[in-house]
């Protein structure tokens, strides 16, 4: 059970992260110039 909760969060988070992604990428290039 507690591992299925481990990969719940890791998946809901690499969601997050994908959703972002374009956002993030955009304010890395900003940042370093």
């Amino acid at each position: 059970m507690l591992k299925f909760l481990g990969l719940a969060v890791v998946a809901a988070a690499v969601g997050v992260a994908a959703a972002n992604l374009p956002d993030l990428k955009r304010y890395l290039r900003m940042r370093s110039m």
